[in-house]
């Protein structure tokens, strides 16, 4: 099973991370992924994604992290994929977005803890990447922990073209 683990004693933080491990403990969290039809850039099917999703095991930590940029709302690394790396200084710090990039970067570390399969977003730049299974994922789990939208919510990444567009 995955869990997210929070040390933080920011009041939103603490909330996104509750309901974070809420979906991922929520049998509608799994079978709205396997309903979708497909993810770009990848190389498995959605009902794989879960399937692989469901069954990690993993520890998933939050970090945070100032960045000037208050555009960008984290990044992942993938020496340490268990890490969240959220940015303190961001624009958007509600909880559905919090939990948008939780789950994002949780899809990115099951990615990278199953090497057979292949289902990121390329590089950093979040254009055109909304059927992504980490984009995609994110925005269901933004949805579905409050979020009004029913738009895909492009999380931007330290170091991405997006975050130095204002």
């Amino acid at each position: 099973m995955i869990t997210i683990s929070n040390t933080t004693e920011i009041p939103e933080i603490i909330q996104a991370t509750q309901k974070a491990n809420e979906l991922l403990k929520s049998p509608a969290f799994f079978d709205a992924i396997r309903a979708h039809a497909s993810f770009d850039m990848a190389n498995v099917s959605p009902a794989v994604v879960a399937t692989l999703m469901g069954e990690a095991t993993v520890t998933m930590i939050i970090e945070m992290y100032f960045s000037r940029n208050r555009r960008v709302f984290g990044y992942d690394d993938p020496a340490h994929p268990e890490i969240i790396h959220i940015n303190q200084n961001r624009n958007e710090f509600n909880v559905p977005a919090l939990v948008n990039t939780m789950l994002h970067e949780t899809v990115h570390a099951v990615d990278d803890l199953n090497p057979e399969a292949s289902f990121g977003h390329g590089d950093n730049s979040s254009a055109g990447k909304e059927n992504t299974a980490p984009y995609w994922i994110g925005s269901l789990a933004e949805r579905m922990a409050g979020g009004q939208s029913d738009q895909i919510t492009l999380q931007i990444h330290e170091g991405s073209p997006e975050a130095f567009n204002v």
